[in-house]
């Protein structure tokens, strides 16, 4: 007869507790990746990932009542990660009528996601040109999530005054023009630049506060994501917005993930070094600990979607109808690149410049590669980096989903045990 308990936590995690047993605590702390103990409770805590529930099933006699509770995981974690990728909310969403415009259905699903699944500490991961914007506006209207803060590059301040006054006209809107100005006690949203809000903003409270182009906080030792993360942290609704959240590696997402509360000690994706062992290639190198590799890619965009991720992209919504940050440039069609940078995600962004809703023509974009030169070398590891940024944002296959469901109704049939 099992001795491990199991059961499903707030957090997406499986909880297994038991008593004091050598052999039981062996094989929780061998068999399962990404476990942390938890003190208060004397448990162990587990992702809900492929590996981890086939080691479940394959050790069933260890626990008690498996099958109901696989059955009730495989359930919600289809149901989560369907709504990552969602073109439309479900039938039971009703969204809060004052808004001046109608959103489009992917972005109503998209306030769906962030108040009603992800419980507003999300990240919207929507590629560029999608209306990002609008979706975290609306999501602040839903929740009346007032006063709240919006920090972004100093170049779109503008369009997130000129959005907010357009779908909230009622609201008043601040933007933070020095780092002398007081935040304004009747403002509804406030909006400074990365530059001002840790100056103007610092332990101030905001019922709602929201990082565009979120990557920018990938470094945890910079002192903007340090002034940013401290504001963040006080409020209860914590948004992260970037068509390209993941620059270079893996690892560019901790610290912004840290940000919405779900990474660190006793949190679902555990320390850096838990985070970087597992996702990162984490191992001990010459000079001390390195993460700079990509492992296990598909099981993290599977655990991100199942939490707090939403992603889609401008090709599967327009399938379904049929340079720099920020700005927008739908009158080109035709784009030259006669420079490339190291990091794909600013090639990526100055191309969908371009390539926005919008857009009634066809986008052409050239690069510019002379053989011979740094920039053949250069053109093989923007490929790679690449790759690992679209492994971490394509949807979860519909065959993978698939199987979930399958699992889950198979491992419902019988006596619960």
């Amino acid at each position: 007869m099992g001795r491990i308990a199991l059961r499903e936590t707030e957090d997406n995690r499986l909880r297994m507790s038991f008593k004091f047993d050598n052999d039981d605590l062996n094989f929780v702390k061998t068999a399962f990746t990404g476990r942390q103990y938890d003190g208060p409770s004397q448990s162990w805590l587990v992702p809900a990932t492929d590996r981890n529930l086939d080691k479940i099933r394959a050790n069933r006699h260890r626990f008690v009542e498996v099958e109901a509770v696989l059955r009730r995981i495989q359930e919600q974690r289809s149901q989560r990660v369907e709504a990552s990728q969602a073109f439309a909310a479900s039938e039971k969403f009703t969204l809060r009528t004052g808004l001046q415009g109608v959103l489009r259905p992917y972005q109503e699903a998209g306030v769906e996601f962030i108040t009603q699944h992800a419980k507003n500490k999300a990240y919207i991961g929507d590629e560029m040109g999608l209306g990002k914007t609008i979706t975290a506006l609306a999501a602040i209207h839903q929740e009346q999530a007032y006063p709240a803060l919006v920090v972004c590059p100093s170049v779109v301040v503008g369009n997130w005054k000129r959005e907010a006054n357009t779908w909230l006209p009622d609201k008043k809107v601040q933007v933070i023009k020095t780092g002398k100005d007081f935040i304004d006690p009747q403002a509804d949203i406030v909006v400074a630049s990365y530059a001002l809000a840790g100056k103007v903003a610092k332990d101030k409270r905001f019922a709602q506060v929201i990082c565009d182009e979120a990557h920018y906080l990938k470094n945890k030792d910079a002192k903007r994501t340090q002034e940013i993360a401290a504001i963040a942290q006080l409020a209860p609704r914590r948004l992260m917005l970037s068509g390209t959240p993941v620059t270079n590696k893996p690892k560019d997402l901790f610290q912004q993930l840290e940000i919405i509360d779900v990474t660190g000690k006793g949190k679902p994706l555990g320390s850096f070094y838990q985070f970087a062992t597992q996702y990162c290639g984490g191992h001990q190198g010459r000079y001390g600990f390195e993460a700079d590799g990509a492992t296990h890619v598909e099981e993290l965009n599977q655990r991100l979607r199942d939490g707090v991720y939403l992603r889609r992209d401008k090709a599967q919504i327009c399938s379904l109808k049929a340079g720099g940050v920020g700005s927008t440039m739908t009158a080109a069609s035709d784009v030259l690149m006669v420079e490339q940078d190291w990091t794909p995600a600013n090639l990526d962004q100055a191309e969908d410049r371009a390539h926005r809703m919008g857009q009634k023509n066809a986008v052409n974009v050239t690069y510019l590669v002379m053989q011979g030169t740094v920039d053949d070398q250069l053109e093989a590891v923007i490929a790679y980096k690449r790759k690992v940024a679209a492994d971490l944002t394509v949807p979860v296959k519909d065959e993978v989903l698939q199987a979930w469901k399958e699992r889950a109704l198979s491992k419902g049939r019988g006596n619960g045990r």
